[in-house]
């Protein structure tokens, strides 16, 4: 196993994380296709990444990943967003997803093995950027 994944010893399933600083790479498909092999390489169960920065060419992407793996994403800018991506040999169903329209945010119900369970991938700013008003939430 890859020393960047952890396995999740209640479930028995290994997990990793990527910040992927865009997976829409248009400039140059190696480039792309490199970075689709360094995930794939993971061969975690399930794949937590952000920053993938679809714009509108999820397809291509999700279309060379769904090989491997489901992909659940929340990503149509060329900034942030963030994927989940279920390995095809787990036994696996998606229940429900909670998107954010700042593309910061996606939450997943899933059964996986029979436990349900959720899963969350969040994008968060750089220091620089705002990061305390990023995780402050209204006062009701």
């Amino acid at each position: 196993m890859n020393p960047a994944a952890a396995v999740w010893l209640g479930l028995g399933i290994s997990i990793a994380a990527q910040n992927c600083n865009s997976l829409n790479v248009v400039s140059s498909i190696k480039n792309q296709d490199l970075k689709i092999s360094a995930i794939t390489g993971y061969q975690t169960d399930i794949i937590f990444l952000s920053d993938v920065r679809f714009n509108g060419r999820e397809k291509v992407v999700c279309d060379k990943l769904k090989v491997w793996y489901t992909v659940i994403f929340n990503s149509t800018k060329n900034s942030r967003g963030v994927a989940i991506l279920i390995n095809r040999r787990l036994r696996h169903e998606i229940l429900e997803t909670v998107r954010d329209p700042q593309e910061n945010i996606l939450l997943v119900k899933a059964r996986i093995n029979d436990t349900d369970i959720v899963l969350g991938s969040v994008y968060g700013p750089n220091v620089d950027n705002g990061c305390g008003e990023f995780f402050e939430f209204p006062k009701a």
